[in-house]
């Protein structure tokens, strides 16, 4: 009988060591689970970190460049020379916005077709698609934006221009300037954004195989599928002439 107790005591014991063990090894494996989670949403933190303080450091860099190209067109005492500059910047401002619409709202599907087809631009337009936080931030924020802040600084300096050549220190004269300038600059970057805004969005996948394309010159593999394309047009255009 004591036998009997004793094993009951003994499988008792076993049971509550192996439930033991396996709360231990659940407990282990739940805090190793925390840990590695833990240590990507740290690593996905630093990464976002790293590129917001890189996006600002470009925009910084592309800010300070084109303030001191208009500074040293402003210096050639040129208004027309200004004034090319500001409409270039404004264009640039409009066209890289658009590509950040566009690559945000264009369907991937379309894409992914032409790429398995080998269609040139494809792969690129694709890449760009699939990273369009990314393209919508340097396009839209850091390319569109700081161009659109230095065509106001470049904007004030036509107006001083004009202020200085064509007034006589009339107060008038020098508010109606500025107004007209400020006006014309904000009405073309919103009017322009406005307008390009709704062409990206319903020609998005156009829009995108256009600048895959553009870009495609700088890939190597993009650049192998022009050149088999143009083999094949050439063959097939001497297979035309032969028959």
């Amino acid at each position: 009988m004591e036998n009997d107790i004793d094993k009951v005591d003994d499988n008792l014991e076993t049971k509550e060591e192996s439930l033991q063990d396996s709360n231990d090894s659940s407990i282990s494996t739940q805090e190793k689970f925390e840990k590695k989670h833990k240590t990507k949403e740290e690593i996905k933190k630093r990464r976002v970190i790293l590129y917001s303080i890189r996006i600002t450091i470009l925009a910084l860099v592309l800010g300070a460049v084109f303030a001191l190209i208009s500074e040293i067109i402003a210096d050639t005492g040129s208004i027309i020379a200004s004034a090319i500059l500001l409409v270039l910047l404004i264009l640039i401002s409009i066209f890289f916005d658009a590509v950040g619409i566009a690559a945000t709202s264009c369907d991937i599907k379309p894409l992914t077709a032409m790429a398995s087809r080998h269609v040139y631009g494809a792969k690129t337009a694709l890449r760009l698609v699939q990273n369009n936080s990314r393209v919508s931030t340097i396009c839209s924020d850091l390319i569109g934006d700081t161009f659109g802040i230095v065509s106001g600084a470049c904007a004030t300096i036509i107006a001083l221009a004009l202020i200085i050549e064509y007034t006589n220190g009339g107060q008038s004269a020098e508010l109606g300037i500025t107004i007209a300038i400020t006006a014309g600059v904000t009405a073309l970057t919103i009017g322009g954004k406005s307008f390009v805004k709704n062409i990206a969005i319903d020609k998005s996948k156009e829009f995108m195989m256009f600048i895959g394309k553009v870009l495609g010159i700088f890939s190597k593999s993009e650049r192998a599928i022009l050149k088999k394309n143009r083999e094949e047009k050439k063959n097939q255009k001497s297979e035309d002439q032969v028959e």
